[in-house]
Parts: structure tokens; C-alpha cells; sequence
């Protein structure tokens, strides 16, 4: 009777110990930055650069000066909300 009642109380437990655990994961933003070429020369201002993820359109940006995207130096801390 004991074992009846302790195993499922154990489950119960580790389940909301696992579910708060894994709410408080963090998600960091992806940054996508670099430099053109077209033909071996940086490419003009205003290329169109696209990030795509299964086939998909998921980012864009213009080049400025053969580059493309922005890149900070820094750590970025982002918070993901549901």
C-alpha cells in the first residue's frame, strides 16, 4: 500500500521539478553578418542577402559597403517569451 502511494507521488514530484526546470531555459537571437563577394569584388550597396532555413525565407538584409548584417562586438542576452 505504501509503494502504491510513493511511486506515484515521486512521478508527480519530478515532473514539476523537470517542467519548472525547463521553463527557465533561455534562447539566444541569432545574428547572421558578413561579407559579400560577386565575381571576387565586395558587392555594391543595396544586395539583397537572404537567410533561408529549410527552403525558407527566414531573414533579409541590404549590403552596405560589402557586407552584410550587423555585427556586435558584445554578449547578447535575450529573453524568450511563450
Amino acid at each position: 500500500m505504501k509503494n502504491k502511494i510513493l511511486l506515484p507521488l515521486a512521478v508527480f514530484i519530478a515532473l514539476v521539478f523537470a517542467s519548472s526546470a525547463y521553463a527557465q531555459v533561455s534562447y539566444f537571437p541569432h545574428q547572421f553578418y558578413g561579407s559579400v563577394t560577386i565575381n571576387g569584388a565586395p558587392a555594391p550597396n543595396g544586395v539583397l542577402v537572404s537567410a533561408k532555413h529549410n527552403g525558407k525565407d527566414v531573414e533579409g538584409g541590404l549590403t552596405n559597403g560589402g557586407k552584410y548584417g550587423y555585427e556586435y562586438p558584445g554578449f547578447v542576452v535575450a529573453l524568450h517569451s511563450s
